[in-house]
C-alpha cells in the first residue's frame, strides 16, 4: 500500500476516533449532571435491586438479593456477640417521635462529644458540610487539588465531581493511629493523660458512649473467627470483617446504632479510617523492599561510579509500593480497569517505571520493563505479518480488540466469545509536561506505529522532537488538539488549574484562535466564580476570568491584547474588584462580618424604634412628671441654694425649656462653670491631695 494512501486511511480513522470520543464525552458529562438527572431532562435507565428480604443463613443479616453471605460474616466465619439494647430511656430517645427525642437525635454528635470519656488524637474534625447553613458554608474552604498528581497516573483518580454539591474527605499526610486520650482521675496512679491505642478493646466504648452505654468491648487483635480453616488453624477477625458484621441490620436484634443519625455517620467514618490505616500500616511494615524509579534515571545512575552509588543504600526509588490488591492504588486501577477501561500509560522512550529490590538496580536496568505503550509498539512490530489489522488501530483503540495480560506484560488478541470490549484512555497530560504531551497527541493520530522513531517520522523524515512531528502533520494548526486538551482538563481538574492550563497554551503552544478557544471553555474556567457569587451575569463571569488570566499573563510579560482576547473595561474591573472584596469578607468570621455590615444611622433608628414610647402599649401608660427635686428641697447648709439652682436647671433641661443654641448643643449657665486650670480643679475635687499623699506611712504603699 502506498504511503500516501496509508496515511490518508490513518488520518480518516483518527478523525473518526476523535469524533466518537467527543460524542462519548458529551454523553458522559450529561449523565454526570445531577440537575439534569433529577429534573428529568437526562433519562436514566431504571435499576431495580429488589427488596432487601434475603436473610443470611449464618448470622441472620438482611441482604439484597445480589449480595452474598460472605459480605456480612464471611460465610459464617465471623460470629460476634450482638450489641446489647440500650436502657429504656435511651432507647426511647433513639426511636421516639417526641420533641425531646428529635432534638436528641439532631444533636447526637454534640451530646456524645460532651459525654465522651476520651478525646480523639486527630487534627481533623468530622464535618457534614451538606447540613451547614449557607452563611457558614461561605466561611469554609475545601480545596481538592490535583496539582501533585504524578504525570503517569490517570486523572480519574484525581478528578472533580460534576453536578454534585457535597463531598466527604478523609485525608492526612501519612497513615496515622486513630488513638484516643483518656484523662485519669486526680487520685489515680500513673500519668494524668493516658493514650488508649486504637487496637484496645475499649477504644469504641470510651468515645461512643451513647452508642455503647454499657461499655461493650470492640475489636481487638485477639478476636478469633468461629470456624477453623482447612489446615485446622483459627484465624483472627480483621477490622474489615468486624465492621462488616457490625454494620448489618438483623431483624431480631436492637437497631439503635442505625438510628443515631450524624453520630452513626461518625462511627462509620471512624471505622473506615481505622480499617484503611491498619491496611496501610501493614503494607508499610511488610514491604518486600521493592522500589520504583524511572528506567532512564536508573540507567543514568549506574555507569561510571555505579559501585560507589550502589554502596549508598537508600539512594534510588520510592520506598513504599502499594500492591494491586490495595483498593484505590495505581496498580489496582491498572488491573481492575481492564474489565471496563484501561488507563493507558504514556512515556518517552526509556522513561517507564521499573520495579526493583535494593541491590538489584543493575539487573533492573538491563531488563527493560514492558508497559502498555512498549508492548503495543512491540506487537505492531513483530505480529504485523500474522495480524495485519493491528497496524490499523490507534493506541487508544487497541484495548477494544486486544487484552492486556498483566502477568506476561503483553497484548493478546481478543477471542470472539469474550465479554464486552474495553475502553482505552490515555493518561491526561498538558503542554507543561513537555515533549511527552506531543507524544500523546501523536498516539491519537498515528495508527500501527512500531517504534518511537516511527511516531516521530513524517513523510520519511525523522523529526528531532514529537512536537516537530505534530507541526509537520498539521495537528497544531487548527486548535483541534488544544480543544481536546481543554476538554480532558475539564473532567479532571479544578477551574483554577484549567485557567493555568489555558495560559500555558497561550504562552507556549500558539493556538490559532485564542479568542474562540476562550469562548468555548469559559464555563469550565469560571465555574468557581459562578459558585462563589450567586446569580452572576455572564458578562461579569467572563470579566472575572479575564482579570485572573491577565494577572497570570502579566507575570510572563504578556497582556490580553497580545493574544486577541477581550479587554476588561474599567467598569468591569471595578465590579470584579468589588466581588473579590466581598468574597474575601465572606471568609472572615461571622462576628466581624456583622460589625462591618452595621449601618450607624440605621442602627440609631432601630434603637429609637425599640424605645418604650414607640410601643403599642404606650397609650396605656400614665405619665407622672417630676415637679420638684426632693434632694434639692432637703438640701441644707451653705451649698443648699446652689444645689437647688442646679437641680432646677436640670428639670428645665429634661423638659426642653433650657435656653441655648439650636444646633443640638446646650449652653451651661455661668454659675455652673468653674473658670480655673486643671490643677485647680484637681485641688477642688481632691482636697489637699499632695499633702495627704506625703503623709502616707511606710509599708502602706499597697493599701
Amino acid at each position: 500500500m502506498p504511503i500516501e494512501v496509508r496515511d490518508a486511511e490513518r488520518a480518516a480513522n483518527a478523525r473518526g476516533h476523535m469524533e466518537g470520543r467527543r460524542r462519548a464525552d458529551r454523553a458522559n458529562r450529561a449523565a454526570c449532571d445531577a440537575n439534569s438527572v433529577l429534573s428529568g431532562r437526562q433519562p436514566v435507565a431504571r435499576l431495580d435491586t429488589g427488596a432487601r428480604d434475603t436473610v443470611c443463613p449464618h448470622c441472620g443479616a438482611l441482604l439484597w438479593r445480589e449480595e452474598r453471605a460472605t459480605l456480612c460474616c464471611s460465610g459464617g466465619k465471623v460470629n460476634l456477640d450482638p450489641l446489647p439494647a440500650p436502657p429504656p430511656l435511651l432507647r426511647d430517645l433513639w426511636t421516639g417521635d417526641t420533641l425531646e427525642a428529635r432534638t436528641f437525635r439532631q444533636h447526637s454528635r454534640r451530646l456524645n462529644t460532651a459525654l465522651s470519656l476520651a478525646s480523639m488524637m486527630t487534627r481533623e474534625d468530622f464535618i457534614h458540610a451538606a447540613e451547614l447553613p449557607e452563611e457558614e458554608v461561605q466561611q469554609q474552604r475545601l480545596v481538592v487539588s490535583a496539582d501533585a498528581r504524578p504525570a503517569d497516573q490517570h486523572p480519574r483518580r484525581y478528578n472533580r465531581a460534576e453536578g454534585f454539591r457535597e463531598v466527604a474527605v478523609l485525608m492526612d499526610e501519612e497513615p496515622v493511629h486513630q488513638d484516643i486520650v483518656l484523662r485519669r482521675r486526680a487520685d489515680a496512679e500513673g500519668p494524668f493523660l493516658q493514650t488508649v491505642n486504637e487496637t484496645h478493646r475499649a477504644f469504641e466504648a470510651l468515645h461512643f458512649v451513647l452508642l455503647l452505654p454499657f461499655g461493650t468491648d470492640g475489636w481487638q487483635p485477639d478476636l478469633r473467627q468461629a470456624v477453623a480453616n482447612g489446615r485446622g488453624d483459627v484465624r483472627g477477625v480483621s477490622l474489615m470483617q468486624y465492621y462488616a458484621h457490625r454494620l448489618q441490620l438483623r431483624p431480631d436484634l436492637d437497631d439503635s446504632l442505625f438510628r443515631a443519625g450524624r453520630l452513626f455517620q461518625e462511627y462509620v467514618c471512624m471505622a473506615f479510617a481505622r480499617v484503611e490505616t491498619q491496611r496501610l500500616l501493614y503494607l508499610a511494615r511488610n514491604q518486600a523492599g521493592l522500589r520504583a524509579e524511572l528506567y532512564q534515571r536508573l540507567q543514568d545512575a549506574l555507569p561510571g561510579d555505579a559501585e560507589r552509588e550502589l554502596a549508598g543504600g537508600d539512594r534510588v526509588g520510592q520506598r513504599v509500593i502499594l500492591p494491586a490488591s490495595f483498593t484505590g492504588g495505581p496498580r489496582y486501577y491498572q488491573r481492575s480497569g481492564s474489565r471496563t477501561w484501561i488507563a493507558l500509560q504514556v512515556h518517552l522512550e526509556d522513561h517507564q517505571l521499573v520495579y526493583f529490590e535494593p541491590g538489584q538496580e543493575r539487573q533492573a536496568a538491563q531488563a527493560a520493563r514492558r508497559t502498555h505503550l512498549t508492548a503495543w509498539l512491540e506487537y505492531n512490530r513483530e505480529s504485523a505479518a500474522a495480524d495485519p489489522d493491528c497496524r490499523r488501530l490507534l493506541y487508544p483503540d487497541f484495548p477494544s480488540r486486544y487484552t492486556w495480560q498483566a502477568g506476561q506484560k503483553v497484548w493478546r488478541k481478543r477471542r470472539q466469545q469474550q465479554a464486552a470490549e474495553a475502553i482505552g484512555r490515555v493518561v491526561s497530560l498538558s503542554p507543561r509536561h513537555g515533549d511527552v504531551f506531543y507524544l500523546r497527541v501523536l498516539l491519537h493520530h498515528v495508527a500501527g506505529a512500531a517504534s518511537f522513531e516511527e511516531l516521530r517520522t513524517v513523510d520519511g523524515v525523522v523529526c528531532a522532537t514529537y512536537r516537530e512531528a505534530c507541526c509537520l502533520r498539521g495537528l497544531l494548526q487548527d486548535d483541534r488538539e488544544w480543544e481536546v486538551t481543554m476538554e480532558d482538563a475539564a473532567h479532571a481538574q479544578m477551574p483554577a488549574q484549567i485557567r493555568r492550563l489555558f495560559v500555558t497554551l497561550l504562552l507556549f503552544c500558539a493556538p490559532a484562535d485564542p479568542s474562540e478557544l476562550f469562548r468555548r471553555h469559559l464555563d469550565a474556567m469560571s465555574d468557581d466564580f459562578g459558585r462563589r457569587h450567586r446569580d452572576l451575569p455572564d458578562e461579569l463571569r467572563a470579566a472575572l476570568t479575564l482579570v485572573e488570566l491577565e494577572r497570570q499573563l502579566q507575570q510572563a510579560g504578556k497582556e490580553l491584547r497580545d493574544f486577541g482576547l477581550p479587554e476588561v473595561t474599567p467598569d468591569q474591573r471595578a465590579r470584579a474588584a468589588e466581588l473579590q472584596q466581598a468574597a474575601e469578607l465572606r471568609q472572615l468570621p461571622r462576628l466581624i462580618q456583622e460589625e462591618l455590615e452595621y449601618d450607624a444611622a440605621a442602627l440609631r433608628d432601630q434603637v429609637v424604634d425599640a424605645c418604650l414610647r414607640r410601643s403599642a402599649l404606650w397609650r396605656h401608660f400614665i405619665v407622672a412628671p417630676l415637679l420638684e427635686n426632693m434632694r434639692a428641697r432637703r438640701a441644707a447648709g451653705p451649698d443648699g441654694p446652689e444645689l437647688r439652682a442646679f437641680c432646677d436647671w436640670l428639670l428645665e433641661l429634661g423638659e426642653g425649656r433650657a435656653e441655648g443654641p439650636e444646633d443640638g448643643f446646650v449652653q451651661l449657665p455661668p454659675h455652673l462653670v468653674m473658670d480655673a486650670d486643671i490643677d485647680a480643679v484637681i485641688d477642688w475635687v481632691f482636697d489637699d491631695l499632695a499633702g495627704r499623699h506625703a503623709q502616707r506611712k511606710p509599708g502602706t504603699e499597697g493599701l
